[in-house]
């Protein structure tokens, strides 16, 4: 059994974190299917800039 002093929730930042996470990661299965589907190269790149960017800021928020 936990001490009576541990805290019962994970505060604000973790479950909201958690959900922008989770958002951005899902955000970036319709931009990668889309990219990897069209035969226009602008949409493309345009796709791969976004879906890049994405992927580097999950990787800045979970690290």
């Amino acid at each position: 059994m936990p001490p009576s002093s541990a805290p019962r929730s994970y505060g604000t930042l973790r479950p909201w974190l958690h959900w922008t996470i989770a958002l951005l990661i899902l955000a970036m299965i319709p931009t990668g299917l889309i990219m990897a589907r069209t035969l226009d190269d602008a949409l493309s790149l345009d796709l791969y800039r976004v879906h890049l960017g994405i992927g580097w800021l999950v990787v800045a928020l979970t690290g």
